[in-house]
């Protein structure tokens, strides 16, 4: 039985995170992330979300996957300038030098005011141009020197407790899914032989 905030979650909430789970559980290997981005996208009400791997080795985190749902979303932006300014992002920055744990929820409204968000260059050339106003970043997991989250992004500031509450229902569901397919894909390449 679920505990904390998750436990006051209407019933209908609670079946949508069942009905996110079956969905990414269904999806095939090629589906798999666009279902989870979907999935969340119904679970949360947003403008987008996106799956992001980062390499938090070195002095700034760098990008090393990016995925956008829905695709249209991360259209009209400058990319290089999304690359070039990384660094300033309040909660991936906290990433390089002291690790989010595994699980953690965290909003930019959490930790930098609208007013200063609004003066980075991250913002003034990406998130200005993609009307991204808040995100919540829920931190998937990783290995040494790389981590994966899942981002709703919001052109209004601000996440319930019940939005923090479903997001973390449903995270631990991915992380099991994350940890199946790899065991698989590892299962696959050693029964195919050391010339696959």
């Amino acid at each position: 039985m679920p505990t904390g905030p998750e436990a006051a979650l209407p019933a209908p909430r609670l079946h949508a995170v069942l009905a996110a789970v079956r969905a990414m559980n269904a999806a095939t290997d090629d589906a798999f992330l666009p279902t989870v981005l979907r999935a969340a996208a119904d679970l949360l009400p947003c403008d987008s979300v996106a799956y992001h791997e980062l390499d938090t080795r070195g002095p700034a985190p760098r990008e090393r996957r990016q995925l956008v749902e829905p695709r249209y979303a991360g259209r009209g932006a400058p990319v290089e300038a999304y690359h070039r300014h990384l660094a300033q992002h309040p909660v991936f920055a906290a990433l390089a030098g002291d690790p989010l744990a595994t699980g953690t929820c965290v909003a930019l409204s959490d930790v930098v005011a609208a007013a200063g968000f609004r003066r980075l260059p991250l913002y003034t050339e990406y998130y200005r141009h993609r009307r991204i106003a808040d995100q919540l970043v829920a931190v998937i997991g990783g290995s040494p020197g790389r981590t994966a989250s899942l981002v709703v992004n919001r052109s209004r500031r601000g996440f319930s407790p019940a939005d923090r509450a479903v997001l973390r229902l449903f995270l631990p569901h991915l992380q099991q899914a994350l940890r199946h397919r790899a065991r698989v894909a590892r299962l696959g390449r050693a029964a195919a032989g050391p010339d696959a």
